[in-house]
């Protein structure tokens, strides 16, 4: 988020970085047994029920200054999720 705000205050684009955040929160790490890490499994499973939500308790998004930036993500999210 600090590379979208420091975008933002020399208004210059930050699509390409929220893009990037997007393929980010999709990302599915294994281990050496091929499993997805549990922590990962629930943070997954808690974006596909209360994406907003999720990015507010768990990620520290700000729910009224950075509430453009997680409409835009979530739009970025659904359409590669």
């Amino acid at each position: 988020m600090g590379s979208i705000h420091l975008a933002m205050q020399n208004m210059m684009p930050y699509d390409m970085i929220l893009k990037a955040m997007s393929y980010g929160l999709c990302f599915k790490a294994k281990d050496e047994e091929g499993n997805l890490f549990p922590s990962d499994v629930v943070f997954l499973e808690a974006l596909s029920i209360d994406f907003e939500s999720t990015l507010i308790k768990d990620l520290f998004f700000d729910p009224i200054s950075d509430h453009l930036i997680i409409v835009e993500l979530k739009n970025h999210y659904k359409h590669i999720s």
